[in-house]
């Protein structure tokens, strides 16, 4: 049968330390079946780790560190086939996709008909659902929950078993490791560094959300069939403890989960884990990916001998460890490829790769023939790659001045030739966009404040303009910005996209990916996803342009404020309100530094703020931002600007949210005039304030004209950006509520049913639209006769706005109000005249005087006798 694979020893040894002595001997025969080859080696490194000199020291000490996670009451391999057909929570189990020390992954399809749905569930096996080990699931639900990449594995739900077995319900991920996709694809290594550079960003995203993964290895990381990289098994992380400032970037741990093949020195020591130790592990596999062979010859060793070289051993360049001759790979690999992998390999943690961004800005500059960071910064080494970037250039200037000029005479006369080239292009690139920038605050809706305009002829005509200066790539790549942006703000979302990933794409080329100019094309792009509601799009443009603008210029520059502006406000829509007041006050905080108190840009960030604090329910403090930002609009603009538009919309919400219908009612009609009259009829902030103006309407009894009115907004966003868009179903939401109101209760649930899968995919099952939804699909139920299906819906519903929203807050006072109705129909009095009077109360202390909606849960009470 050949050698015994070492990854399949190495599970089977895992599982086999972790028995009861008794038990040892049967499961090696079940492992093992009839490859008597495998059972042979397994029994050998049995013998090694036995006889080794750690554990012959302490052979209990050794067991309890190496394999702490491990519980000691383990059932046979088989106990889990049992789960299949098995369901856990809304999903039933149909195949077992993998196990390991801690469990067994299953593939899962969603059994409750709401909609269509596969997801992985990791579960812990029987036997091993001990209080430690619940605890340890739950911190990685927790950890995972935190962390929104499209490179890493989404998690979706937890929870525990009717049998008390925890677990996970994550996204299904169908994919093949990434060396098997590399090998499969016959990839360059160029493109093994290019899809390698995408498991950096992952990793990178999540060690800036404080987790390290400790366990980084190909089995770990998958590749769809798109090509898109997604990283499994966070649940061995660990969040960084930031509360000792001597414990910042690091993370300690008493337990050693880990895999030999990729473990880090400091892991094999047992010292501090910190993110230099997945940049080892990172470096192991980028050494793989473009050489074909393990840095470390690994194969066949025991666990001692293992530990021994993994400490000692300096492995080769990786060109000097090819699993082919080919010369011309090895030409490829030797020099900038051989110095970064060796850099992560390094054995001191401090003499690594500290972070991902680091690993990543050097392969980003060696695929852009740029200086890696590795390297002396001599003048021998960059005059080399620059020759290597512009050969075709200086060969048509060597041979009359190869005779007259040395090699630095060259190479300062061709750096003064780019200079002028590039200040007069950059002359050229200002005068064109100055030409653009004027022609359209003149002409644009947004800054004509409504004269007649030509709007489609001028952009039009920018854009032939810009298509004529293919010579001029960035000149042009300023044309198509300004020209997208124009678009952009007339509502024009799919033409505007177009535009801006033309001058995305040519700011790449020409001037590289981590480059200003680049940040502020994928800042464009992040806003125009916002307004089209695509919020996770958002969200990675935007952080690509933070991650550029932290390596350039720096996180404390005005360009940054307006990047982690936009990200707050995405943030906030998806539900992460505590990240999104952080972005807008370290936006706030940058803009003082640089601007007057009543500068635009301060009070976007007050504006920006307050929503922040609304969505948290902090009232008082949002109705003072909104009140100082309406204020200093007023004073600098005039009435009739975007600006103030904003202003009026926003404190009317918070009007509506605090009772106060009739002022909330005047501002949205103050904001839709200006916004109408501004963008005209079929601008989605049009329609944005029309839905807020019905939903005012709705609370003070004004049923059918807010039906009307939603249904028209209904139409209108459906035509513009999609029946599944965003902002078409929030409307549609709306207009649920309103039928659940006036006892269309099947229309109601056909409404619920229609927008719950939208939510959950664009927002979150934690955000409070779905929610809000689960609730009122309860709702309906409740009301059509099903008492158990209301109680099993509502109850979801309002287990996650107790989560998300503190008990004063208006979300939870309503949810109160609906949990209420279900327990009068349960008979249950008395819980339901508790909940009635806790919604009173936080409305007494959100709205103060008496409103529609406390008087019409007065009205319940009075009718309990309560």
């Amino acid at each position: 049968m050949g050698n015994p694979n070492w990854d399949n020893v190495e599970t089977i040894i895992d599982e086999v330390l972790s028995l009861p002595k008794s038990k040892r001997a049967k499961y090696i025969s079940c492992a093992c079946k009839d490859d008597k080859q495998l059972k042979g080696k397994v029994t050998e490194f049995l013998e090694s780790i036995f006889n080794s000199e750690g554990w012959l020291e302490d052979p209990k000490k050794y067991k309890e560190n190496f394999y702490q996670a491990i519980a000691d009451d383990v059932d046979d391999l088989g106990s889990t086939n049992t789960l299949l057909g098995c369901n856990v929570g809304a999903y039933t189990i149909k195949e077992e996709l993998g196990r390991g020390g801690m469990g067994a992954v299953y593939r899962a399809e969603r059994s409750d008909g709401t909609f269509e749905h596969q997801v992985a569930i990791k579960v812990i096996r029987s036997g091993r659902a001990t209080p430690e080990n619940v605890r340890r699931f739950e911190r990685e639900r927790n950890i995972l929950a935190g962390l929104n990449h499209p490179g890493i594995a989404q998690l979706f739900d937890g929870g525990v078993t009717d049998n008390c077995v925890p677990y996970l319900i994550m996204e299904y991920v169908k994919g093949i490791r990434i060396d098997q996709y590399c090998e499969k694809h016959d990839l360059t290594v160029d493109k093994r560094t290019e899809l390698f550079m995408q498991v950096l960003k992952a990793v990178m995203h999540a060690h800036e959300n404080l987790v390290i993964h400790r366990d980084l290895k190909p089995d770990n990381i998958l590749v769809t069939q798109q090509g898109q990289v997604k990283i499994l098994d966070f649940g061995i992380s660990k969040l960084l403890e930031k509360s000792d400032p001597r414990q910042q970037d690091r993370t300690l741990t008493h337990a050693r989960v880990l895999t030999p093949k990729y473990a880090a020195p400091e892991q094999i020591k047992e010292e501090p884990v910190t993110t230099a130790t997945d940049l080892y592990a990172l470096g192991t596999i980028f050494y793989e990916l473009i050489s074909g062979n393990h840095p470390l010859q690994l194969e066949n060793k025991s666990y001692f001998d293992t530990e021994r070289i993994i400490l000692e051993k300096e492995p080769p360049p990786p060109s000097l460890n090819l699993t082919t001759e080919r010369s011309d790979l090895k030409n490829k690999i030797r020099g900038d490829l051989d110095a970064i992998s060796c850099k992560a390999l390094r054995k001191e943690p401090d003499q690594r790769y500290r972070m991902a961004n680091h690993f990543l800005y050097d392969l980003t500059n060696y695929q852009q023939g740029l200086p890696i960071s590795v390297h002396a910064d001599s003048f021998r080494y960059r005059s080399k790659k620059f020759l290597q970037r512009n050969k075709y250039i200086l060969a048509a200037v060597v041979g009359f001045v190869v005779l007259i000029f040395t090699f630095a005479s060259i190479y300062t006369w061709r750096i003064t030739e780019e200079r002028n080239a590039a200040q007069a292009q950059a002359s050229k690139a200002a005068q064109v966009t100055d030409f653009m920038v004027e022609l359209f605050e003149v002409q644009n809706p947004t800054e004509s404040l409504g004269s007649d305009v030509t709007a489609d002829q001028l952009i039009q005509r920018g854009i032939e303009r810009a298509s004529k200066l293919e010579n001029q790539p960035i000149v042009q790549a300023q044309m198509f910005s300004a020209v997208g942006r124009a678009q952009r703000r007339l509502g024009n979302y799919d033409k505007a996209e177009n535009l801006l990933l033309k001058a995305l794409n040519l700011r790449k080329n020409h001037l590289g990916l981590n480059h200003s100019e680049t940040a502020k094309s994928l800042d464009h792009l992040g806003l125009l996803k916002i307004e089209a509601g695509k919020f996770k799009i958002a969200d990675s443009l935007l952080r690509q342009s933070l991650n550029i603008q932290r390596t350039t210029s720096g996180i404390q520059q005005l360009s940054s404020a307006q990047t982690q502006y936009l990200l707050a406000y995405v943030q906030r829509r998806v539900g992460n309100y505590d990240e999104a007041e952080k972005l807008y006050r370290s936006s706030l905080s940058i803009r003082k530094q640089y601007l007057p108190e009543n500068d635009p840009l301060i009070l976007e960030s007050l504006s920006g703020l307050g929503t922040a604090l609304h969505s948290k329910g902090e009232y008082t403090e949002t109705l003072d931002l909104f009140t100082r930002a309406l204020e200093g609009r007023k004073k600098i603009f005039s009435m009739r600007h975007p600006d103030v538009a904003m202003s009026f919309n926003n404190l009317a919400a918070l009007k509506l949210n605090i009772g106060q219908f009739a002022a909330a009612e005047s501002l949205f009609k103050k904001s839709l005039q200006i916004r109408q009259f501004l963008l005209g009829d079929e601008h989605p902030k049009v329609y944005l304030t029309k839905n807020n103006l019905a939903l005012v309407l709705q609370e003070q009894d004004k049923l059918a004209e807010a039906e009307q009115l939603f249904r028209e907004t209904l139409k209108a966003r459906i035509k513009q950006s999609g029946p599944n868009s965003l902002g078409a179903k929030i409307t549609q939401f709306c207009l649920a509520n309103l039928m659940n109101k006036t006892n269309r209760f099947h229309s109601a649930l056909r409404l619920y049913q229609d927008v719950l899968p939208v939510f959950r995919e664009k927002l979150s099952d934690d955000h409070s639209f779905t929610a809000r939804t689960w609730l009122g699909m309860g709702s309906a139920h409740l009301h059509l006769g099903k008492p158990l299906k209301a109680d099993s819906l509502m109850n979801k519903g309002f287990n996650i706005i107790r989560r998300i929203h503190k008990e004063e807050s208006l979300e939870r006072a309503l949810a109160d109000q609906e949990m209420a109705d279900l327990k009068i129909e349960q008979q249950n009095y008395t819980e339901a005249g508790l909940l009635l009077n806790h919604a009173l109360k936080a409305l007494q202390a959100i709205e103060g005087k008496q409103s529609l909606r406390q008087q019409r849960i007065i009205s319940k009470l009075q009718v309990l006798n309560l």
